[in-house]
C-alpha cells in the first residue's frame, strides 16, 4: 500500500509538472516557471495540501501572465478593447493579431485608467482560473477536492515594480478520514506594468502639447528622443516608434528588458497607437 501511495503521489506531481511546463513554453520559456518546476520536482514528500497549493498557484500564475503579456501589454491596457478605436496589427512574436488602441487621434485622446486595467485583470483572472484548475486531476491519489459556494474573488495590485494577485478560492481537501481547508493563493510577478503605463500617459500629454506649439522644429512635432530619461527610468527600457497600417498611424512601443534579464526569456511590451499627430525619434542604444 505504501508503494502504491508513493506511485500515485508521483502521478499527481507529474500532472503539476505538465501544467508548469505548459506555462513555461506558453510565454517562451519563462525562467520563473522553470524554478517552479524544480520546486515541485523536489516535493515528493509534500503533503496533500502542498500539492494542491502548488497546482493552484501554477494556474494562477499562468492566467495572470497570459493576461499581462499577451493582452494588456500588447493591447494598451485592455483585455478586450471592444468599442475602442484601435489599430489591428499582427505582432511579430508568434504571429498573434492584437488590437492596439489609439491613445491619440488628432486632437482627441482616450486611454484606460489604471483602475480600468486593474478591474479587467481581476475579472480575467477570476474567469480563467476556473478553466485552468481542474479538480479531477487529483482523483488518482484519492483526493476529493470540494469547492464551497463562496464566490471566487481576486485582489489585484499594480505596483511600480511588480503585479501581485491574491485569489480567494475556498477548497476542502478530503482523503480517507482527514479534511484540510485551503482558501488563499497568491503570486507576485516582476512586471513593471504601472511604471510603463504612467510613462505612456506622460508621453501622451507631451504629444498633445507639441501639437499646440507651432514653433517646434519641425512644427507641431514631438521628438521622443528628447525625453528618454523620463521613459527609461530603470536603465533598460527602450521606446520604439513603429509604422502602422497607414502613413497617419504610428505604434509607440515601450519594451522593458528587466523581465528578459531577470525573470523571463521575453522582454515586457506595453504599446499604444497614435494617429494624425507628428511623432518622431526613439529611445534605444545605437545599433
Amino acid at each position: 500500500m505504501q508503494k502504491k501511495g508513493q506511485i500515485t503521489i508521483f502521478i499527481i506531481l507529474g500532472i503539476v509538472l505538465i501544467v508548469v511546463s505548459g506555462i513555461f513554453f506558453y510565454i517562451n520559456k519563462s525562467s520563473a516557471e522553470s524554478e517552479s518546476a524544480v520546486s515541485v520536482a523536489k516535493s515528493s514528500d509534500s503533503t496533500d495540501s502542498d500539492i494542491v497549493q502548488t497546482y493552484a498557484e501554477a494556474c494562477l500564475k499562468m492566467v495572470t501572465e497570459e493576461a499581462l503579456f499577451n493582452k494588456i501589454g500588447l493591447q494598451g491596457g485592455y483585455i478586450n478593447p471592444v468599442n475602442v478605436p484601435s489599430e489591428g496589427i499582427t505582432y511579430s512574436r508568434g504571429g498573434v493579431s492584437n488590437d492596439v488602441p489609439y491613445y491619440i487621434q488628432g486632437a482627441s485622446t482616450n486611454y484606460p485608467t489604471l483602475e480600468d486595467i486593474n478591474g479587467d485583470l481581476k475579472t480575467y483572472v477570476e474567469d480563467e482560473f476556473e478553466n485552468c484548475f481542474q479538480i479531477s486531476v487529483f482523483e488518482d491519489i484519492s483526493l476529493n477536492i470540494l469547492r464551497t459556494n463562496e464566490e471566487i474573488n481576486a485582489d489585484v495590485s499594480l505596483n511600480e515594480e511588480d503585479v501581485s494577485v491574491v485569489l480567494n478560492y475556498p477548497l476542502t481537501i478530503k482523503k480517507e478520514n482527514t479534511e484540510t481547508k485551503l482558501g488563499l493563493f497568491s503570486v507576485i510577478l516582476p512586471i513593471r506594468l504601472k511604471a510603463l503605463y504612467e510613462s505612456a500617459k506622460i508621453m501622451v500629454d507631451r504629444i498633445k502639447t507639441a501639437q499646440n506649439t507651432p514653433l517646434n522644429t519641425p512644427p507641431n512635432t514631438y521628438n521622443i528622443s528628447f525625453d528618454c530619461s523620463d521613459y527609461n527610468k530603470n536603465g533598460i527600457t527602450n521606446v520604439y516608434n513603429k509604422p502602422g497600417s497607414d502613413t497617419a498611424t504610428r505604434i509607440i512601443q515601450f519594451m522593458d528588458f528587466s523581465t528578459y534579464y531577470d525573470h523571463y526569456f521575453n522582454s515586457y511590451i506595453f504599446q499604444f497607437a497614435v494617429k494624425n499627430v507628428n511623432v518622431v525619434g526613439k529611445c534605444s542604444p545605437p545599433s
